[in-house]
């Protein structure tokens, strides 16, 4: 007798644990749910990119959360192997295609995640070495974290004031074509499409590192800004 009420005391528990699930995680009425260090907070529809609203150049943006990357041909990449294409909105609805900057500019993908701290670190660097360097380099930083990640990527966009490409790709098919074990994560990909090194961790110095391994200094840099009249 006891050994059947312990296991009916089992069994409720586990249910109980299977309806809590389902409604934290799945059932999520009118938008995504958040759940972070304050507690479960439903995100509705407003906070979410949307349809209908319209930026300064009168565009409409597009709710990237009901899209998926389209990516022309699906295979990880490897140092010296030309980096595989893909297009995807950024946070704020603007396409971003990985070959529209190729023959224009050298490309930095960052590959990054809001409860990474040394993610945290790193992006207000690459948002300096950005507005220094803009005109050779493009950044684009790609988070694969979950749905329910979307205001917390917003907020650190916003918090730190990134003005590069970001990208939240749930799906994560742009970081299976850059495969890694840990993040931080840097793609470096040189102006012809080809990568240049792949390297994982935060430096304090990574805009440096960034400038020596593609053969340019910091100085160098800047007078050719200046000299473009920028």
């Amino acid at each position: 007798m006891n050994n059947t009420l312990k296991s009916g005391v089992i069994l409720s528990t586990i249910l109980v644990a299977l309806a809590a699930y389902y409604f934290i995680w799945v059932y999520v009425p009118g938008g995504d749910v958040r759940i972070d260090g304050l507690g479960i907070e439903e995100v509705s529809g407003d906070n979410q990119p949307s349809e209908n609203s319209t930026d300064n150049s009168g565009n409409t943006p597009v709710d990237y959360l009901s899209t998926a990357p389209v990516i022309p041909e699906s295979r990880a990449v490897a140092v010296n192997e030309m980096a595989p294409d893909f297009s995807y909105y950024s946070i704020d609805g603007r396409e971003v295609r990985l070959s529209d900057y190729i023959g224009n500019k050298n490309v930095i993908l960052d590959f990054w995640a809001t409860w990474c701290g040394p993610c945290m670190m790193e992006l207000p660097a690459l948002e300096e070495f950005y507005k220094t360097n803009s005109d050779r380099f493009e950044v684009i930083a790609v988070s694969s974290e979950a749905r329910n990640s979307a205001n917390s990527i917003a907020s650190v966009v916003n918090q730190k004031g990134l003005t590069f490409p970001v990208i939240h790709d749930p799906s994560g098919g742009i970081g299976n074509l850059y495969p890694t074990r840990s993040i931080p994560y840097l793609v470096l990909i040189n102006m012809d499409g080809t990568v240049r090194k792949m390297q994982i961790g935060y430096s304090p110095t990574v805009g440096e590192e960034i400038l020596e391994e593609f053969g340019l200094n910091q100085n160098e840099s800047e007078s050719t800004v200046t000299d473009q009249g920028v």
